[in-house]
């Protein structure tokens, strides 16, 4: 290995590891657009009105210390159950809701973390 491919590598973990402690690990929340991308998908022309919260009012639930670790971990396994859901049928609409509905019922999320 030649000296500059040496410095590469040690100029880019530098420069990742700068990168990654500035900004942080990616939130639970960088996750929403995506979900609600595929629940949206998933709800296909069913009669369905949606709201699933908004990443502006994740991080501030986040932020403002309202969620715990716990909460963040709950809200994950609320969004991977979201990603599990089947194609809803039109005329399914209610077993479709009740599905979506069950995600976060067992979730462990507190009253304090809604967003």
């Amino acid at each position: 290995m030649n000296l500059d491919t040496l410095l590469f590598r040690r100029f880019f973990g530098l420069a990742t590891a700068l990168l990654v402690s500035a900004c942080g690990p990616p939130s639970v929340c960088d996750r929403l657009p995506g979900v609600q991308s595929v629940v949206t998908q998933r709800r296909g022309s069913c009669a369905v009105t949606l709201t699933l919260g908004t990443v502006d009012g994740c991080e501030g639930a986040l932020s403002a210390g309202r969620c715990s670790a716990e909460d963040e971990r709950g809200v994950g396994r609320v969004y991977d159950c979201y990603a599990r859901l089947p194609a809803c049928v039109p005329g399914s609409e209610v077993s479709w809701l009740s599905q979506l509905n069950a995600c976060g019922a067992g979730s462990g999320i507190s009253s304090t973390c809604r967003f």
